[in-house]
């Protein structure tokens, strides 16, 4: 029997906040299997969090983050399987939607990938 061993690569960038889009760029290509956010500080509007890469939307529907409830984490429902292969130098940007400069949650989000 043979056996594929992927050698995984989570990536976790925080704090995100509304009006201020992280990104991270790749050293190797790598394909995003999984996606998660998890919020750190309570808000005062609904929020969700996107995952973009150079290659375009990654998850077709936003992370729900939910409304001044910290500590929920959400999670990908959807991965696009024509979008989530990054080259080395591709980005992947993450966007918190909500109001900029308000009071507003902190998230953290992390990506799961493996090398193609």
């Amino acid at each position: 029997m043979a056996i594929n061993f992927y050698n995984p690569l989570v990536v976790s960038i925080g704090p995100v906040v509304a009006g201020t889009p992280q990104t991270f760029t790749a050293m190797r290509p790598i394909a995003v299997v999984d996606a998660l956010a998890s919020v750190t500080t309570a808000a005062i509007a609904a929020t969700a969090m996107t995952i973009t890469a150079s290659t375009g939307a990654i998850i077709p529907t936003p992370i729900d983050l939910g409304n001044n409830a910290q500590n929920k984490v959400g999670r990908a429902v959807v991965l696009d399987g024509t979008k989530n292969k990054i080259a080395a130098g591709g980005t992947l940007t993450f966007t918190q939607s909500g109001t900029a400069g308000a009071t507003n949650t902190s998230s953290r989000v992390s990506v799961i990938g493996v090398a193609f």
